[in-house]
């Protein structure tokens, strides 16, 4: 049995006649020009000659990348099997049958199927769109938790009762999503750690012999979001953490590194070669957008409150969004979305908009019903001071509802509702701040 490492989230695991995949990102931007890969992939698309089966993990461009599988030979398609969780939209099985791949099978939650002699996988949907993957093989069970966020020791103790003892876990180890405006340092570190002690209750509620820090090594590639490196948790850091503070031990890998199981595995060179990808970040050329013309974005919101409206309620629409201001950084204006009319032009102050933008990615947001939910994972926006981003976000919640096959629901509404009721009791019930003044 070996694992063969590819880049961030992906890897192939072989054993036997089988050689699975896990979501093959090997080159290219993800999330809208946010996102690029930290080292550069060795495993190329003439390599795939040898694969048997893909998984896919989700629909999220670092682990499904249409430009990516559109480059791997066909004849090599067609001798392979793609995995994937359960879907009301079928999107993703349905684009690899397109592309020629040999079958592409959805799998039930919760069930094991044979992949070959002594090989089993089974693959279960998680909130958000994510979904977990447990494969056994020559006696070995390897836990992949990729963006799953599991930070609940419930949670975790649910799935070691479903898989059973973990041989390997492969989880998430730095943040990855809009975790605060660029001043804000304190808030980032805040959230890295907390993806530290993630990771710390897992191992400590999973109990695997190995961890393999991974879906991670990426770093923030466009000018709007660059400033989200300064605190991401390097690798390093996190083998340093599972080593002293665990009983696990971790296995680093670096593109093109293969891996036995053994336990007498060294991260040391894989550690060092990452360390320099982590200092070459400052001389790195990011990107930058050009900007589009207010009248492109009016239009293109035209066409996105009809594409809301030929899918859901009219009535839940009209109850759910209300008007939402937004900057826009390169025109230096602000403009107002609301509901049924789209974008117009606006006079409002930078500070009392609900998000500050550039024109490029909210024309994104609107042109793609996963757009709103690309610039949450980028970052590539700031919060004004006094911005009530809930607003601008609730578009974008619904058209990432629909991108996935639903539609909104009165279970959706009513649960809109009660957040919004339980953030209004919270703010009445909590003990107000005495102001004592000293003379």
């Amino acid at each position: 049995m070996k694992i063969e490492w590819v880049n961030h989230a992906s890897f192939v695991l072989e054993t036997d006649a089988i050689r699975l995949i896990c979501d093959p990102w090997l080159e290219g931007t993800a999330f809208d020009n946010g996102w690029k890969l930290l080292a550069e992939t060795q495993f190329s698309y003439d390599d795939f000659k040898t694969i048997t089966h893909i998984w896919f993990s989700h629909e999220h461009p670092d682990h499904f990348s249409p430009p990516n599988l559109k480059r791997i030979p066909p004849e090599f398609r067609k001798s392979i099997t793609v995995l994937y969780q359960y879907t009301k939209d079928k999107k993703v099985v349905e684009f690899c049958r397109d592309l020629g791949f040999g079958s592409a099978q959805e799998m039930v939650p919760q069930e094991w199927i044979t992949l070959g002699q002594d090989c089993r996988i089974m693959v279960t949907p998680f909130s958000g769109g994510d979904s977990w993957m447990a494969l056994q093989a020559e006696g070995k069970t390897f836990l992949n938790l990729n963006d799953c966020v599991v930070h609940q020791a419930a949670e975790m103790q649910a799935i070691r009762k479903i898989v059973g003892s973990i041989d390997v876990l492969f989880t998430q180890f730095s943040y990855a999503n809009w975790v605060g405006n660029k001043e804000d340092v304190a808030g980032r570190r805040a959230h890295a750690e907390e993806k530290l002690r993630r990771v710390s209750l897992q191992i400590q509620v999973l109990q695997p012999h190995f961890v393999v820090p991974f879906a991670s090594y990426v770093w923030f590639c466009h000018s709007e979001n660059f400033y989200m490196n300064d605190t991401i948790n390097r690798i390093g850091e996190v083998h340093q953490l599972i080593e002293e503070q665990t009983s696990a031990l971790p296995i680093v890998l670096y593109p093109g590194d293969a891996w036995d199981l053994s336990p007498q595995y060294r991260s040391q060179d894989a550690l060092s070669r990452y360390l320099q990808d982590y200092e070459s970040l400052s001389t790195r050329e990011v990107i930058y957008s050009e900007s589009v013309e207010l009248d492109k974005l009016i239009e293109q919101s035209r066409d996105f409150m009809q594409r809301l409206k030929s899918t859901n309620s009219t009535f839940f629409l009209a109850a759910l969004l209300r008007p939402t201001h937004i900057y826009l950084t390169d025109h230096q204006t602000s403009v107002l979305l609301s509901f049924p009319e789209g974008l117009n032009k606006a006079s409002i102050g930078y500070d009392r908009c609900d998000v500050a933008i550039s024109s490029q990615a909210l024309l994104y947001c609107l042109r793609f019903l996963w757009g709103g939910n690309t610039l949450a994972v980028n970052g590539r926006f700031q919060k004004p001071l006094y911005g009530r981003r809930r607003r601008f976000e609730q578009y974008f919640v619904i058209a990432h509802l629909n991108n996935r096959g639903e539609q909104v629901r009165w279970l959706f509404v009513t649960q809109r509702i009660w957040a919004i009721v339980r953030r209004k009791l919270h703010a009445f019930l909590s003990p107000k701040k005495s102001v004592v003044s000293v003379k």
